[in-house]
């Protein structure tokens, strides 16, 4: 067996950038603060469904239909389970990004 020992750096293609003393500005997240609306939209659905799937199955008296007294039913309304769901996971979701904010601009 025969081997020939040759520098790495003969080995690589010719069109290979040449590594620089200080790293390139876009290879580093400095000056880039974005708000996440992707990630924000996604948590929220999340967070919606749970809710939603949690007042399902506690069914508590203000998302069920109620008489012309005034008296819950027993039924769910699902027009009320759907915006409180939305109202309340808007709620924890905004609830979250402020902490997060907060905890991210501290470090």
């Amino acid at each position: 067996m025969h081997t020939t020992q040759q520098p790495l750096q003969s080995l690589a293609p010719s069109n290979c950038p040449t590594k620089c003393d200080t790293p390139c500005a876009s290879s580093t997240s400095e000056g880039y603060h974005g708000s996440h609306w992707g990630q924000l939209l996604l948590w929220w659905l999340i967070i919606a469904v749970i809710v939603w799937i949690i007042l399902y199955a506690v069914n508590p008296t203000w998302v069920q239909i109620t008489d012309s007294e005034g008296d819950a039913t027993g039924e769910r309304d699902f027009g009320k389970l759907l915006v409180l769901s939305v109202i309340i996971s808007v709620i924890i979701v905004l609830l979250l990004f402020l902490l997060w904010s907060t905890w991210s601009s501290a470090y």
